[in-house]
């Protein structure tokens, strides 16, 4: 998600996850929420029971931890879903409603959202990789992620917007940043209207 200061980004993650939470119970999705504006984008989803934790740019200890947590979540689904003989986790999600007595119920659905996600890698360069591994290999695991920034030209980097596969472009300040995100120039002409956005993917 891209989008300039005004532009509604914002806003587009917080009912993006509202809609997500509406439509599915905290058993079958959680949510990490990593705010880097401080907290001010996330504070409102903090008393869902589907949010797992909230993490802001004053502590970023806690993002590190987090981020650390995460990668150890992505090891031990691939050795659970080994274990089972599931090729990813939509496979045992079927398993256990076709047979719930004799397969486990499968882990919930993690959602990692990231407002400001170029201040989080400026911040934790030494966890981008797992990031990346995330964006790589998140999906067939059941662990899916939602970064939002501001410029997104050197923030997200051409491997990991390769596995990212939904593409929501606010209105942007430059050419060159819709460009980077949608490949064209399109989100830099909308209106100056909060919310106007261009989809890809």
């Amino acid at each position: 998600v891209a989008g300039c200061t005004g532009s509604g980004k914002s806003e587009a993650l917080l009912v993006w996850l509202a809609a997500i939470a509406h439509a599915y119970s905290p058993q079958r999705v959680r949510f990490i929420l990593i705010d880097y504006k401080g907290g001010s984008t996330f504070a409102r989803l903090q008393g869902l029971p589907h949010t797992h934790a909230l993490l802001t740019d004053l502590d970023p200890g806690a993002t590190t931890r987090a981020l650390e947590g995460i990668a150890a979540e992505l090891q031990r689904r691939e050795e659970q879903l080994s274990e089972l003989s599931f090729p990813d986790l939509a496979s045992w999600e079927r398993a256990h409603s076709d047979a719930p007595a004799s397969v486990p119920r499968a882990p919930a659905r993690l959602v990692v959202a990231i407002d400001e996600f170029r201040v989080l890698s400026q911040t934790h360069p030494d966890s981008m990789d797992i990031l990346l591994r995330l964006a790589a290999q998140g999906r067939s695991l059941g662990l899916h992620l939602i970064a939002a920034t501001q410029r997104p030209s050197g923030a997200v980097s051409a491997q990991m917007r390769a596995n990212m596969d939904i593409r929501l472009a606010l209105r942007c300040v430059s050419a060159a940043d819709s460009t980077d995100i949608l490949g064209d120039a399109r989100a830099a002409s909308l209106p100056r209207i909060p919310g106007r956005a261009v989809l890809d993917g």
